[in-house]
């Protein structure tokens, strides 16, 4: 059995709200203590499944989770097991045999017969539940505030789930939705199996999710190569996200996050090409949602990455005043950004549309010729400016650098409809570009940022010209590197060669 479920942090500020709307109706309250296994290395979790024994009230019942392939979707199987004397029930993998999910278990466990499951960690949660119906479904809406914990170590708990009973999902979406506009929530993908290996191994954030192909093939319809593309870019956005909104203070997750977000970006701008029949209805407020936080999260970037990278070569030059400029404005936290209820609005918004457009058969034709166009047009447009990229205004190189970028997304998303040795060879070609690039552009954020200040602090000045200097030697670099990108070999050409099977 499947359930379709979103998990949010509370703030503190907002408990007292939550714990109020939710009392609103008929709540019930219940303990909840569960122990989580796993191998000593986190075998299971590393094949997204979850084991546990959870005393409920008096009664236990023993779960298995597994990935459906969607982002808000778990499969579950759950064995109930009554009361049990003294100690609670022993785990017996074997209760679950006869699922889907306990099956994939098995095999894991026959596969690596030298791994033994053992307890991990442990939850000590009550829980205050409540349903309620909207649009035709009835949602079981869940606070749990309790601890994960790990030998001496604990993380407090404080989440509120929202659970389809039944009825149409659409309804849960749009629920989470009122409910994060009206008490400040974020979504957290790190479920509490999650939280719980981290904890044993004393971790406080997980490590950052870079992208991932997504699952495609040559006979995948229009409809379902769209949904399948936006959930594999919601696959690196969310857990990034879910981190820097917990406050992560690694760059790294932010960098993560705006890989994630510009390849989200680029499939809702490159992909209406498809022409999917059932459309995609995708607000504009949430469009700008999504590009305001990119912006935010790269002043942020800038003031991190850009700033120490700068500087460090500053002082290498010599430079009298090497420090990075203070911002007009500070940017603002990447934990607000992500908090922000527009931005959580946005993805609320896709993960609605990635479970409906897959939930439904599609019938709609293959899209790989308009692929093709698109992949052509876009690598004709960054080709163009090869031969001429050190004379083109600074603001058109900018705009050759994100051509470049969406060509590169674009490629990767399409990759797995072709021979991987010819995908890689194109994308290799691509990366020297795009490393020549970036630098290229992180020097002119920081010539504009020093000649800012320079008015006010004239030792700043060295830094405006020396960074002039560096822009002419990278601009030429980026030249070279695009002509590489020119005579790359196109994989997507008609009659070159023929697609893999999919």
């Amino acid at each position: 059995m499947s359930e379709l479920e979103l998990k949010f942090q509370v703030p503190a500020s907002a408990l007292p709200g939550v714990r109020r709307a939710l009392g609103a109706g008929k709540v019930q309250r219940l303990h909840l203590q569960a122990r989580y296994f796993d191998t000593a290395d986190g075998l299971l979790a590393s094949r997204q499944l979850a084991l546990r024994l959870r005393q409920e009230g008096t009664d236990w019942v023993q779960t298995l989770k597994g990935s459906t392939g969607h982002l808000a979707e778990r499969e579950e199987h759950a064995v109930a097991l009554g009361g049990s004397g003294r100690g609670g029930p022993v785990l017996d993998v074997q209760r679950h045999r006869d699922s889907a999910v306990g099956q994939a278990l098995l095999r894991l466990l026959q596969a690596q017969p030298e791994a033994a499951l053992q307890q991990v960690y442990a939850t000590d949660v009550w829980r205050t539940h409540r349903v309620l119906s909207r649009g035709g479904a009835r949602i079981e809406l869940a606070l749990d505030e309790g601890r994960v914990v790990a030998g001496d170590a604990e993380h407090a708990l404080c989440e509120l789930e929202f659970e389809l009973k039944s009825g149409p999902p659409a309804a849960l979406f749009e629920l989470a939705q009122a409910w994060c506009a009206r008490h400040g929530l974020w979504l957290d993908s790190v479920s509490k199996a999650q939280r719980g290996l981290l904890l044993a191994r004393g971790l406080a954030h997980a490590e950052p999710v870079k992208a991932e192909a997504p699952a495609i093939g040559r006979k995948t319809g229009a409809a379902h190569t769209l949904a399948l593309i936006v959930n594999s870019a919601l696959a690196q956005v969310l857990p990034n996200a879910s981190e820097v909104a917990a406050g992560s203070p690694a760059p790294e997750h932010v960098h993560q996050l705006r890989i994630g977000l510009r390849r989200l970006r680029t499939a809702l701008r490159e992909l209406p090409a498809l022409r999917v029949p059932a459309g995609f209805d995708w607000p504009a407020t949430d469009a700008q949602a999504l590009e305001a936080a990119f912006a935010a999260l790269g002043a942020a970037r800038d003031d991190q990455a850009v700033a120490a990278a700068i500087t460090a070569r500053l002082q290498a030059a010599g430079a009298p005043w090497p420090q990075w400029p203070a911002a007009e404005a500070a940017p603002a936290a990447p934990a607000d950004t992500v908090r922000s209820a527009a931005f959580q609005h946005a993805l609320i918004g896709l993960l609605a549309f990635t479970h409906r457009a897959l939930s439904q058969p599609d019938d709609s034709d293959a899209p790989q010729a308009l692929f093709g166009e698109r992949l052509q047009h876009l690598h004709r447009q960054v080709t163009k400016a090869a031969k001429r990229f050190d004379t083109l205004p600074v603001a058109e190189q900018h705009r050759v650098r994100k051509r470049l970028k969406r060509l590169r997304y674009l490629a990767e998303f399409v990759a797995p409809l072709y021979r991987r040795t010819d995908t890689e060879r194109y994308l290799r070609a691509l990366r020297p570009a795009q490393d020549a690039l970036g630098q290229h552009n992180d020097e002119a954020v920081a010539e504009a940022a020093y000649r800012r200040v320079a008015p006010d602090e004239p030792r700043a000045w060295f830094a405006v010209g020396w960074l002039q200097a560096q822009q002419a030697a990278s601009a030429r670099q980026c030249t070279k590197a695009l002509g590489q990108v020119a005579k790359a070999k196109p994989f997507w050409r008609p009659g070159r060669k023929k697609p893999k099977a999919g």
